[in-house]
């Protein structure tokens, strides 16, 4: 586009709404009439736009491509006229870029922007995309077939992101995600420059050292792991911590660090040798966050066990312990060169006197929990990220909210402030990644991650349909007769994490992020009815007799339900502390569930706990039940499957061969094979009886979140 095309659109904006509307080539419309004074003449409003010369077309919208502020500035047109947008992506079939220039590429791009499903299934074989940015299209069925695709920009894949630091430089800044995968990115164009295949599970937190040459990251597979950036190689791996590992600091003198625990732990160490100097023991609960103080003498922790405590690390002696939030503490932090000490915990925020230990200030504003929170290098501004989907920045000599950034759509777990204390980065489960300018509390840009990433896969019972659940809070139906996508259903608002078939098929029951359970009818879609839970619903599983239903939750809450009448029938087992996994099974008579790296046994009539299966040593995403309920096989990242007798909760088999954590296991129907599905991209089929493999099925580039053996 001409460089004074925007100025040209902005002019369209001065309307004679009096006059008729009237159609305009585009050429037309964005040329610019001015009086002898050089003011702008209003002119007709819109009608629609009609063909044009594609040469003369090519001169005007199709000279370069659209800026993000011209493409917003033309979004409230593009509802009216997407027909004509989409005609301009088509006539530029068995061209040349010569010819037509970005044209297409523009008109693809103001789809998109508009509705990310406007490409889905169309037929753009030949056709010249020049230059559009697709980062967030759903491209679904799409043909693409000989298409000019150069310039095109496409989503960077990444997953949930859990946490983000900037380095030092603020050049670049790394991102650490569920998969276990840490990003670095340019903050510059925020193009991933590498990607560092670091932990088999969660990425809980990420830190710089002073100089930027180390990358330290925690994760929820127990591990401590330092990067050398230059060479992208791990360089230490510290296993002293059994749980999870939350939050890692490194302190102002950048000689050691501290990490803290689920195990509640907090561990001081050497940054050079790796070796652990110090290990603090106060704490009766998950310890989620650390910091030090800047002359890196004292070291603060906050916990679930609704405390925050001050601590000399080098003699290991807790100083002081600070009560008053009603609930855990999520994040703690220090002031720069100040006695302020902040802490989130729930929905609230308090500023603490260092010295005194008194309470100075509360700052309410969210109405979700606070996840994550930054301070600015200077001291003077917190950032709090919430699952209400919000920031909010607060000035914290005041305690005023100064503002609050509402373009995500998810859970926001991660924000971080540039050094520069001008720019705030925040990544969400939205599956994007996002840069706000502080001052003004614009969003400046955005990096879209895996938009339609599939969490759940069922297939019918009778064999014909396949069904999907999707990050993009909707699910879709296949024909598997046909190879054939039939339609998306969208019930949800947000992610659903998981779905299931009554053994008639007749009813569809899905589990979301939105805390809802729908239960729809398979044929229509429509929903019947929604049943409401009190956090993110991870998974739900229908008996073999279609009567009873049961649901897991982002809190470990089990619930059995009535799936005729959407009645709670009992709670099977209580919230907890938030879990990345709870997985849930039953049959007729019994009802798993998982807990971490355990899973427990109940009676589904008489709500009688059973037994515990013990013996993993990683979470269990995956339970299935013998047809005959005489065993139940369960699937956990410690890349094992184990079988169990369901009477005496013994284990009777421990299967080994996945190369990566087991996300999905099946039982035959007949009851003599197990198939299970990792994030090594192998299915395997077992023999119950033996345990032998008997065979290996290969083909997928990626993991496969479910798998179905069929009758």
């Amino acid at each position: 586009m001409a460089p004074d095309f925007l100025e040209l659109a902005k002019a369209q904006s001065c309307l004679d709404l009096n006059r008729e509307p009237q159609d305009y080539t585009w050429s037309a419309y964005y040329q610019r009439t001015v009086d002898e004074a050089g003011r702008s003449i209003a002119i007709a409003p819109l009608k629609s736009f009609v063909s044009e010369n594609l040469q003369k077309l090519r001169l005007g919208f199709g000279s370069a491509p659209l800026s993000k502020a011209v493409a917003e500035l033309m979004q409230p047109l593009v509802a009216e006229h997407s027909l004509a947008l989409f005609n301009a992506v088509a006539v530029t079939a068995h061209q040349t870029a010569p010819i037509v220039g970005y044209i297409g590429g523009n008109a693809a791009t103001l789809l998109v922007n508009h509705d990310k499903f406007a490409l889905s299934t169309k037929n753009l074989a030949h056709t010249v995309l020049q230059g559009a940015d697709l980062t967030n299209a759903n491209l679904r069925d799409v043909n693409l077939t000989e298409a000019d695709l150069s310039q095109v920009t496409f989503t960077q894949a990444f997953g949930t992101v859990l946490c983000c630091a900037f380095h030092p430089n603020g050049h670049l800044f790394a991102t650490g995600e569920a998969s276990g995968s840490i990003h670095l990115w340019s903050v510059l164009d925020f193009q991933k420059c590498s990607t560092l295949k670091a932990h088999g599970d969660w990425v809980r937190s990420l830190a710089f050292n002073a100089d930027g040459s180390i990358l330290v990251s925690t994760s929820s597979d127990q591990t401590i792991k330092l990067w050398d950036i230059r060479t992208e190689t791990c360089i230490h791996t510290l296993t002293s911590h059994s749980n999870r590992v939350y939050a890692v600091e490194i302190a102002p003198n950048d000689q050691v660090f501290a990490t803290c625990s689920a195990d509640q732990s907090i561990k001081i160490w050497d940054f050079k040798t790796g070796n652990c100097l110090q290990t603090l023991l106060d704490h009766r609960d998950i310890v989620w966050a650390v910091a030090f103080s800047s002359d890196s003498k004292t070291l603060v922790s906050s916990s679930r066990d609704r405390t925050i405590k001050l601590w000399n690390w080098q003699t290991g002696d807790c100083t002081k312990t600070l009560e008053g939030h009603p609930n855990r503490v999520n994040f703690v932090g220090m002031v720069a060169h100040g006695n302020t000490l902040v802490s989130t915990g729930d929905q609230i925020i308090q500023l603490w006197d260092l010295q005194t230990g008194d309470c100075l200030r509360s700052l309410e504003g969210h109405t979700g929990k606070i996840l994550r929170s930054s301070i600015s290098c200077d001291g003077g501004l917190l950032a709090s990220s919430s699952n209400d989907h919000t920031i909010r920045i607060w000035d914290l000599q005041t305690g005023d909210c100064l503002r609050v950034l509402e373009q995500h759509s998810d859970i926001i777990r991660a924000v971080a402030f540039h050094p520069d204390g001008k720019f705030l980065l925040s990544g969400s489960d939205d599956q994007t990644i996002r840069l706000w300018e502080v001052e003004s509390g614009d969003c400046v840009m955005t990096r879209f991650g895996q938009i339609s990433a599939i969490n759940d896969i069922t297939i019918s019972p009778d064999g014909n349909y396949l069904v999907n659940t999707n990050d993009d809070a909707t699910i879709s139906l296949w024909d598997l007769s046909q190879n054939k996508y039939l339609q998306t259903f969208q019930q949800h608002t947000r992610r659903v994490w998981s779905v299931a078939i009554s053994p008639d098929g007749k009813t569809l029951v899905s589990a979301s992020s939105d805390r809802t359970i729908k239960i729809c009818d398979f044929a229509t879609g429509e929903c019947m009815r929604t049943l409401q839970h009190p956090s993110s619903v991870f998974g739900v599983a229908i008996s073999p007799d279609g009567k009873k239903m049961l649901s897991s939750a982002s809190d470990l809450l089990v619930l059995l339900w009535d799936l005729d009448t959407g009645a709670c029938l009992r709670e099977v087992q209580k919230r907890g502390h938030m879990s990345e996994s709870c997985a849930v099974q039953l049959s007729n008579h019994l009802i798993a569930a998982s807990a971490q790296t355990q899973v427990r046994l109940w009676d589904i009539n008489t709500g009688e706990h059973l037994s515990t299966l013990t013996g993993h040593t990683g979470s269990i995403w995956a339970i299935a039940i013998a047809p005959n309920e005489q065993w139940i096989a369960t699937g956990s990242f410690d890349q094992t499957i184990k079988i169990w007798d369901t009477h005496t909760g013994n284990l009777q088999l421990t299967l080994q061969g996945h190369r990566d954590r087991v996300r999905a296991i099946a039982v035959s129907p007949d009851g003599l094979l197990i198939a299970s599905a990792g994030d090594d991209a192998e299915i395997r089929l077992w023999d119950v009886q033996t345990g032998d493999c008997q065979q290996i099925l290969v083909g997928h580039q990626n993991r496969h979140p479910r798998v179905t053996i069929s009758s």
